[in-house]
């Protein structure tokens, strides 16, 4: 696989990104001091990422009983085959094999139900989540869309241009077939068809109850709000907006719903707005060095995992990034939206 590019300009603008998806523009949005340490000098804490790897499972899951069910396989048949690449990847074998043409490599994942942390997500929730998806939110009603060379439409990485250019002389790093312009990057789980209408498949995991107040959180949303964006420019006379997929997983039940969720022009024109202008603030910050903190975030979602760095002398703060606080660490793991999955 060829190595994937760097993300961000050069010479002066060495800290200015060109290549931009919603997990950057989150980071911006909440704070450009945490932008700045998570997505420009990609620190991260060096915790434990149980909540995610069962999330990132989850989707090969799904996205394996989709591609079944797509390639004419009925609903139980599609399962087994989901439940095998599922588990397999999460440490039932130590090989590799492929998963519809797809190579993997496994790994092991068992964390303890009796941990607190982990008794709503570990291994036996992962395999009932499965399970129950197919009873509660049945595959079949919302197939994926296959194209007319017969490739199935799951697991689509897209790059799209904005409209802003990258300053001249930052741009050696950016790509001459967009023009110059930044670009906008992202990951859609999937095309559906549900009803009589195509839409954006995005799987959401919470531990949170599903119901109208859960979807109202992607109403708005900068993930959701940048693949409605770039749908209406990849896809602008097909897709009818982004179908949200919950699972809510919990120690004794999951639980599901669907809910369809649409952007009008109006709204897709200022979304892109909005973005170009987050980008024209991160080129005055990557200009000065400075890069302001937002105070009012710092306690946010359990607290912000920088907070800690953020309390010490300025002249410190490198120090401790790299060497760490007391039991707080910090380890380099860059973000590239630029990466295919």
């Amino acid at each position: 696989m060829p190595e994937t590019p760097s993300n961000f300009c050069t010479g002066e603008w060495s800290e200015l990104q060109f290549a931009w998806d919603s997990t950057s523009f989150r980071e911006a949005m909440t704070c450009w001091r945490r932008y700045y340490y998570r997505i420009v000098k990609g620190y991260v804490r060096d915790t434990a990422k149980w909540d995610l790897d069962w999330g990132r499972y989850y989707h090969i899951g799904m996205d394996a009983l989709h591609t079944g069910i797509a390639k004419g396989l009925d609903r139980d048949a599609a399962l087994v085959v989901a439940l095998r690449m599922m588990m397999m990847t999460a440490g039932d074998s130590p090989a590799e094999g492929d998963r519809f043409g797809k190579r993997m490599r496994w790994k092991p994942w068992d964390p303890d139900p009796e941990w607190r942390h982990y008794n709503k997500k570990n291994r036996s929730t992962l395999i009932r989540a499965l399970i129950w998806y197919c009873e509660a939110l049945p595959p079949e009603d919302a197939p994926p869309v296959v194209f007319e060379d017969g490739t199935i439409a799951t697991e689509l990485s897209f790059r799209i241009p904005l409209a802003r250019r990258v300053p001249d002389d930052g741009y050696a790093a950016a790509h001459g077939d967009l023009s110059r312009a930044y670009v906008l990057c992202g990951h859609f789980d999937g095309l559906a068809r549900y009803g009589a209408e195509t839409f954006i498949r995005e799987s959401k995991t919470t531990k949170s109850t599903i119901g109208s107040y859960y979807f109202d959180q992607f109403k708005p949303n900068v993930q959701i709000d940048i693949y409605a964006l770039a749908a209406s420019v990849l896809y602008p006379d097909t897709v009818s907006g982004i179908l949200i997929e919950a699972c809510q997983t919990a120690v004794g039940f999951t639980r599901f719903d669907r809910e369809p969720i649409r952007h009008t022009p109006a709204r897709l024109d200022e979304i892109a707005v909005n973005l170009t202008t987050l980008i024209a603030q991160a080129e005055i910050n990557a200009k000065s060095g400075y890069w302001p903190m937002n105070t009012t975030a710092c306690d946010q979602y359990g607290g912000c995992p920088y907070r800690p760095v953020c309390r010490k002398s300025p002249s410190l703060r490198q120090k401790f990034l790299d060497d760490g606080i007391g039991k707080v660490r910090y380890i380099k793991d860059p973000w590239n939206p630029l990466e295919e999955r």
